[in-house]
This record gives C-alpha cells, structure tokens and sequence, in this order.
C-alpha cells in the first residue's frame, strides 16, 4: 500500500472507530438514542448541549 493511500484509509477509519466506540460507551453506560426528525431542532440540542451532530440523509 503506497503512503497515501495508507494515509487515506486511516484518516476515513478513524472517524468510524471513534463513532463505533461511542456507541459501545452508550449501550455500556444505559443511555437511549432519541434520533431527531428536524434538523433545526436537533441542530440547537447539539449547541446547547455541546454535543456533536450526527447527520443521515435519506
């Protein structure tokens, strides 16, 4: 594997790994999902809360 393809691949796993792992730590700690239909609102939570937004299109 040449350097930057290396590079690359480890740039787009991390993200996934940390998402993966943060996962894991909501299921081991009880914590409940509550996906958002509205971006705007979900947008806002995430400020006020300081947490991060995880975004699906469909």
């Amino acid at each position: 594997m040449k350097r930057h393809q290396f590079v690359f691949a480890t740039l787009l796993s991390c993200p996934l790994l940390l998402a993966a792992l943060w996962g894991v730590r909501a299921v081991a700690h009880n914590e409940v999902v509550n996906w958002r239909g509205d971006f705007e609102q979900a947008r806002a939570e995430a400020r006020r809360t300081g947490k991060p937004l995880f975004v699906v299109f469909r």
